[in-house]
Formats: C-alpha cells, sequence, structure tokens
C-alpha cells in the first residue's frame, strides 16, 4: 500500500501465488472506492509472485516495485523489477537493470548499505545462495552477494529478511530468517563487506518466516521481530487460550543500545504460536506504541485459526485484541498493509486472503480503522542526498503538553511478508502538538528539526531544506 500514482492517496498493489495469474493495481479514487487499473498501468504480464517491494531505485520521485518469484515451487523463477514511468504505468527493466537471474524467493528488502544515495536490493533465497545487487546509479545493478559475504548457504531455506541499523552507525546491518536453520545477524563493516554477529549479539533463533525491525519501546535502538514456522495445532490453541507452551515460538529481540540483543519474547508475551504467514505493524490507536498483525495460515484446507492483533502496551508486553478489533478472521492471511487509506489520520488494515492452493482462495480484506480518539501526524520524507524515498532515515517526535512522550520511527515498508507504505503516521496520543520533530538523513548526516507543529496534519520533510510542507490531504468518507 502506497502512492504509486503521486496523488497524495495510497493505492494497493497486489501479486498472487499462482504462476497463471497477473497482478492487480487498486487506484484508491478518493471518494471511499478503489478502481482496478492493472491493465492502464501495464501489468497484465507480471504473473505469479508472493510478495511485492516497493522503493524508488532511480531516484525520479516514482515508487517502482520489486517482484521475486518461486517460493516453494521445485523449478527456479525470474523476479521481475517494474519502474514506475509517473502516474501509475509501468515497465518491466529486469533484464535491462541486470536483475533476471531465476530465483526460489518470496523475501527481498531495500536498503543503502553502502551509503551511496542509491538503494539496494537483498534476495533471501530458498534453494540458491541469497543475493545482494548493489545499485550503480545507472539504472543497473551489480551482484555482490559472495563479496559482501551475506550469500549465506542453499541449504537454510531464507524466507525473510530486514535490514536495521541496530548500532546506529548509519551503514544498514542485515538479518535473514531461515526455516531450515537459525537466524543470521550481519553486521556492516561499512566496506562493502558483512561480518556475521549472530551469537555474539545474543540472537539464537528462530527457525523462521517473516520478520521485521522496529523500535517497539521507543527508546532509539532498532529491535527484531521473528516469526517461527512451525504450527503445533496444540501450541497454537494454548496461546489463544492464554496457557503455558513448552517451546519457545516468535522471537522479540530488545536492542542493547547496540551491544547485543535480549530475548523478550516470554515476558512481552510475544513468545507463543500464532500459525503467522502474512504479518506487519503499525500504531493502530496512536497511542505512540507500534502494534502488530498476524494473519496466519497453513497448507491444510482444515488449519484454520484466527487472525491475530495485538496491542503493544507502552513498549513493556503485548496483549491480544483480536476480538475487540474485529480483525480475527479465521481465513488464511498472507500479504499485510498498514495504512491511512481513507486521510482520517489513523492506520487501516488491508489483507489479501486465501490459501496455498487453487481451492482454498478467498477475498481479499480491507479493515477501517474508526478511530479512537488520539492525534496524529503523518510525515513523508523526501531525499535529496540520501535516497529519495528516505529508506532508512529516522524520525524522533517529542510531544507537547503534561504528559510529553517520545516517539521513534525508521522509514522502511515493514515486514518481509507485506508492504506498509513509506510515509510515516505516528500517533501522539492525548497531545494536540508536536514540540519537536528531528529528522536524521543517514547518508548526508544531517539532522533537520522542526518545533510546535499542530496534530491532525500531513507534512513533507525535504532533506536540507529549512521549512516543511503541510499537504492538503482531506479525510475520504467511505460510500455505505
Amino acid at each position: 500500500m502506497d502512492d504509486f500514482d503521486e496523488d497524495g492517496r495510497l493505492d494497493i498493489l497486489i501479486t498472487c501465488h499462482d504462476p497463471t495469474e497477473h497482478m492487480a493495481f487498486y487506484h484508491n479514487n478518493g471518494d471511499g472506492t478503489f478502481v482496478d487499473r492493472t491493465k492502464k498501468a501495464g501489468l497484465t504480464d507480471q504473473l505469479g509472485g508472493l510478495v511485492c517491494y516497493q522503493a524508488d531505485f532511480d531516484n525520479d520521485g516514482h515508487l517502482d516495485v520489486f517482484i521475486p518469484r518461486g517460493a516453494w515451487h521445485e523449478w527456479p523463477m525470474r523476479p521481475s523489477l517494474l519502474r514506475n514511468l509517473g502516474g501509475g504505468r509501468f515497465e518491466d527493466v529486469t533484464k535491462r537493470a541486470r536483475l533476471l537471474d531465476p530465483v526460489n524467493s518470496n523475501a527481498a528488502a531495500w536498503a543503502d548499505y553502502d551509503n551511496d544515495g542509491h538503494v539496494d536490493l537483498f534476495i533471501a533465497c530458498e534453494k540458491q545462495p541469497n543475493r545482494l545487487y548493489r545499485n550503480r546509479g545507472d539504472g543497473t545493478f551489480e551482484e555482490v552477494g559472495q563479496r559482501a559475504a551475506v550469500q549465506g548457504s542453499r541449504e537454510r531455506f531464507a524466507k525473510g529478511c530486514t535490514w536495521l541499523d541496530y548500532d546506529n552507525d548509519d551503514f544498514p546491518d542485515l538479518f535473514v530468517n531461515n526455516m531450515a536453520d537459525a537466524a543470521r545477524l550481519y553486521h556492516n563493516n561499512r566496506e562493502g563487506r558483512f561480518e556475521e554477529v549472530t551469537s555474539p549479539m545474543g540472537i539464537d533463533g528462530p527457525k523462521g518466516f517473516s520478520c521485521w525491525s522496529f523500535d517497539y519501546d521507543n527508546d532509539g535502538w532498532l529491535d527484531l521481530f521473528a516469526v517461527y514456522y512451525d504450527r503445533p495445532m496444540d501450541d497454537v490453541v494454548a496461546g489463544l487460550l492464554g496457557m503455558p507452551v513448552e517451546r519457545t515460538g516468535n522471537r522479540l529481540y530488545r536492542n542493547l543500545e547496540g551491544k547485543g540483543f535480549e530475548d523478550v519474547s516470554l515476558s512481552t508475551g510475544l513468545g507463543v504460536f500464532f500459525a503467522t504467514m502474512g504479518s506487519n505493524y503499525g500504531d493502530f490507536d496512536n497511542d505512540g506504541w507500534l502494534d502488530m498483525y498476524h494473519a496466519t495460515g497453513g497448507l491444510s484446507f482444515g488449519f484454520l485459526v484466527p487472525n491475530r492483533m495485538l496491542k503493544n502496551v507502552e513498549g513493556k508486553r503485548f496483549v491480544d485484541i483480536s476480538s475487540s478489533s474485529r480483525t480475527g478472521h479465521l481465513q488464511k492471511g498472507h500479504g499485510v498493509a498498514c495504512g491511512d487509506w481513507d486521510r482520517d489520520g489513523d492506520l487501516d488494515l488491508f489483507v489479501e486472503m486465501g490459501g496455498g492452493v487453487s481451492g482454498d482462495k478467498y477475498h481479499n480484506l480491507l479493515f477501517q480503522n474508526p478511530g479512537q480518539g488520539n492525534h496524529w501526524l503523518t510525515v513523508r520524507l523526501v531525499g535529496k542526498k540520501t535516497n529519495r524515498a528516505a529508506i532508512g532515515a529516522r524520525i524522533k517526535v517529542l510531544t507537547a503538553g503534561d504528559r510529553p512522550a517520545t516517539v521513534h520511527r525508521q522509514i522502511s515498508s515493514g515486514s518481509s511478508f507485506g508492504g506498509n507504505p513509506m510515509e510515516q503516521t505516528i500517533g501522539l496520543a492525548r497531545a494536540t502538538q508536536v514540540a519537536t520533530l528531528e529528522v536524521y538523513w543517514p547518508t548526508s548526516r544531517t539532522r533537520q528539526v522542526f518545533r510546535n507543529i499542530p496534530a491532525d496534519h500531513t507534512i513533507e520533510v525535504t532533506e536540507f531544506d529549512d521549512r516543511y510542507r503541510v499537504l492538503d490531504l482531506r479525510p475520504i468518507s467511505p460510500r455505505p
């Protein structure tokens, strides 16, 4: 979910696991409805692909899309890099960009790992060594995975990946979640190479699927969440009933100020089994703390367990609010996107539904957030020396009022099995004003500070500018 045609409204892009079915582009009409513009966008010949990831790889101001393919299949498939020509029209530039090498993958991640102002691409592979493509800045990429020492092993069956600058040195590090082996953490040594630091940094699992980096406790250091793939029904039910389980499922690693990670899965209520497939995070109640949504799934027709929404309680624990939020759907869920599609200041939820075979299809879901009475500020960043989409830039908000709070965000599309917009909708709780907004740009290593910003607006901040711009984005009233 993102603004692919530059009209200020969030559109939806969908891919399908079925290699005979083309992707879809739904344009946000701005009146509470979407229209299928797949043909007009030039996407009817883009078949298959479990996920897609947006980034502005050529820094032209239009969000491009990468689609890995071949996940779960015996044969590798070619990926696609779709260049946005503007206005939501795309052209396939995979061959021209030198990204045509077939893979088995449903996970990739964009980041500017060498800090040259151009986003690079990591592809987590199931049956091949992982790929790292360095962006040359001329529309082409160079594969440097072996040289950078992030290829891993073809036996690890990588299923998730996320970039995170865990030591705040402005050079993104890399986490890879493997299904056939334990997860791996790679430290960026700033010279085009990475060092595996999994054990020294306190990472000891899981064997899993989707993953992401986020600052769940708002301390200014990026933490890690990784999903465990195993889905034993007895343990899943035990977790639903609040009963103890013998094994640790998902992993939440709290960042100890760049010196290591602490496994806080059990103490925060996340060490149980959710049977997660698609997933993502966002502040659904605008209280300043990042919550999460797990779309569940398994290959069996009889595997039906509720999707799960988990509320972050002040960075201390997560509680299940699936029932009260009315999001505990029973059908299998895959890609998850959290974004304010109706422009009323709170995060809504789009979930691509259906199982792994054609007979288990289901229609997709769009949940509208009714709002929780809290205030907000949406921030869009535009890079100049830093990559145009500002991937990797950091935002720090200090709210005004009697109970000031600090909120931290980093620009990314979120989970490895979902796609949030690059804009950041930041919950301010009851504060009606932002005392200080601080934006840090990793490539230029510059910091912008803006003060006394009224709540409940969308603003655009451009790197090096001394003023922000208020965007006139009016709320959408959905049709009955």
